[in-house]
């Protein structure tokens, strides 16, 4: 079987709208209460519920020796990253790009992840998984607006076990100039002319809204009010 991409929503109307658009598009919609099929809040109780969910899809697919690239939607695709992220094959068990923090150091970017089915990526997920349980746990009887410390999410306990080599995992982080994150948007001109990425992930802005505005004020956004593709401002971008 050949690459598939599945989407994984919350919201059956976003469901019926993919479809609308194309028959073809592989999509799944998981059953959640509805406050879980609104926009959700980073680092608050809704939004990490629904991490807790992701984390066990991607152990699930993991353990069935399925080879996983996990992506989130806010981000611009320039050039195809696959092959490249398929040639750690034999020296990565996962391959990251970064997620810019404070003071020009790094993290692992826990919305971009190239995992391969092997021993010690199925050791972290299950580790990941656990851990990712235990916070829902102490979580449960918040109510989902509520805000949670930001040292509690899985992209921090990611972190912990990609420092500590956990399951004797070996990992590649991808060069920013390739992977850069929303910083990219507040980067000097000199900066970006100096980079040339495959993908620049629209995050370090708060709420959809913001984000489709940032995208449609760089030329990033490729739909037009009647829902059909642009193809003349992706040519432009595709050939930056």
């Amino acid at each position: 079987m050949g690459r598939q991409v599945l989407i994984i929503t919350t919201n059956p109307l976003s469901k019926d709208k993919f479809l609308s658009i194309s028959s073809e598009i592989n999509i799944a919609v998981l059953s959640v209460e509805p406050y879980l099929q609104k926009d959700q809040y980073y680092s608050h109780v809704g939004y990490l519920r629904l991490l807790v969910q992701r984390t066990e899809i991607l152990f699930t697919l993991l353990e069935n020796k399925i080879e996983t690239f996990l992506f989130e939607s806010d981000s611009l695709w320039i050039k195809n990253p696959i092959p490249l992220l398929q040639s750690y094959a034999n020296t990565s068990d996962m391959v990251f790009v970064h997620n810019m923090i404070h003071r020009g150091s790094t993290s692992v970017n826990g919305g971009f992840l190239y995992m391969f089915p092997t021993s010690p990526t199925i050791k972290v997920l299950h580790e990941l998984h656990r851990m990712m349980m235990k916070l829902a746990d102490t979580i449960k009887n918040w109510p989902p607006e509520k805000a949670v410390s930001e040292g509690e999410n899985d992209q921090v306990y990611l972190n912990r076990l990609v420092l500590n080599k956990y399951g004797g995992m070996e990992t590649t982080m991808m060069p920013f100039s390739e992977f850069p994150d929303g910083k990219w948007y507040t980067a000097s001109e000199s900066q970006r002319i100096s980079w040339h990425p495959y993908v620049i992930h629209n995050n370090w802005i708060i709420g959809r809204e913001e984000k489709m505005k940032r995208a449609k004020q760089w030329g990033h956004w490729f739909m037009k009010d009647n829902s059909e593709c642009d193809d003349e401002q992706v040519r432009k971008i595709i050939n930056l």
